[in-house]
């Protein structure tokens, strides 16, 4: 078949190789991603692929297959050619596009929905697709749930790309390895222009103060680099645990969007902080308080969403040390009355900001009581 060239074909690749995803390893937030559009699709097969000069790879596949087919046999190749907009075949044994392709005329490939993968430039790198092995039509629901299921593949190119470039210390915390506040707050930034949902996780280690008071600053540097590695171990590849100064934590987990789920890791995350630390012999006690806020479940505000996590964790301090607080309604509520205020008397004095929520800003924490 005919190799398909966009007309920005050299820009496009240079795009794709500036993410640098290519023959990288298997990744748990795409094969969500590409699970969840089969089931929304219903559809045996879904698969998040993206198109280099010679191939098509798949990045991730609902199920188990090569990892790769030359560029002119996939449907894909023509995803690309309308970044605009997605392709939709109910019948790929009558549309002259197809027809003699070897996955229809010899496969079972019957219909097909492919939506492009474009970066914030433009560029499409390849597709969300869904293939189904009966002909039929796909509703407009599926394809703009699809659509935004694309949009959250995209973002999490975007996390990743930019957690790749994250290095040195202005982008990462000395002592742990860990992303910090500014990565932490970009990543926020990000999904939530993206409108991708995801959960917020702040997280204060009980009993650190205590230690590193009565065992010395190395122990206390012991058990937050032990904090930072069980938070690595405790998330999914493409989420994000962060460290935001001092004994303070943050998760973030992109794409979960049901409470129950949410509150499920952050008990992981809380037990395994429960377990000593040791140290030169010794073992450390900590613990950790964790306080959980949904995008957009909680609050539609990206910007405000980690804040009302550290509402939740506050809340759940007060009740009982080693808990887990839930982002409420009235949390949300004290929070916009609070920023409302401060905006207001900003406005009112002309000064600088009170608040700097800016992207990549490291304020100190806001608490309004």
């Amino acid at each position: 078949m005919t190799k398909l060239i966009p007309a920005n074909e050299l820009d496009r690749l240079a795009a794709l190789a500036s993410y640098d995803i290519l023959d990288s390893t298997n990744e748990a937030v795409f094969n969500d991603l590409a699970n969840l559009a089969a089931r929304v699709a219903g559809t045996g097969f879904a698969a998040v692929t993206l198109l280099d000069a010679e191939r098509t790879w798949f990045k991730a596949a609902s199920v188990d297959g090569p990892a790769s087919m030359p560029r002119e046999d996939s449907f894909c190749a023509h995803t690309i050619m309308t970044p605009e907009r997605p392709l939709v075949v109910g019948d790929l044994t009558v549309d002259e596009r197809f027809s003699s392709n070897r996955l229809v005329s010899e496969g079972d490939c019957r219909a097909y929905l492919g939506v492009p993968l474009v970066d914030a430039e433009g560029y499409a790198l390849g597709s969300l697709c869904v293939i189904d092995d009966k002909t039929r039509s796909f509703d407009q629901t599926t394809v703009d749930t699809l659509t935004t299921l694309a949009r959250a593949v995209v973002t999490n190119f975007e996390l990743r790309r930019a957690l790749t470039k994250a290095n040195g210390a202005a982008r990462t915390d000395a002592l742990t390895g860990l992303p910090n506040r500014r990565i932490a707050m970009q990543a926020i930034d990000t999904m939530s222009r993206a409108d991708t949902p995801f959960t917020a996780i702040a997280i204060d280690l009980d009993l650190f103060k205590e230690t590193n008071d009565s065992q010395g600053h190395d122990a206390g540097d012991a058990v937050l680099r032990a904090a930072a590695e069980r938070l690595k171990l405790a998330i999914r590849h493409g989420d994000i645990a962060a460290r935001l100064g001092g004994d303070e934590f943050a998760v973030l987990l992109v794409g979960i969007t049901d409470p129950a789920v949410a509150y499920v890791i952050a008990q992981r995350i809380c037990e395994s902080l429960h377990v000593p630390v040791e140290f030169r012999g010794k073992q450390l006690r900590t613990g950790a308080t964790l306080g959980l806020a949904l995008f957009p479940h909680d609050v539609a505000q990206g910007d405000q969403v980690f804040r009302l996590a550290d509402e939740a964790l506050i809340r759940a301090k007060q009740s009982k040390r080693g808990s887990i607080g839930l982002a409420a309604r009235e949390d949300a509520a004290k929070l916009a009355a609070g920023i409302a205020i401060m905006r207001a008397f900003e406005a009112s004095v002309h000064g600088p900001d009170i608040i700097d929520s800016s992207v990549g800003a490291e304020p100190s924490r806001v608490r309004v009581t």
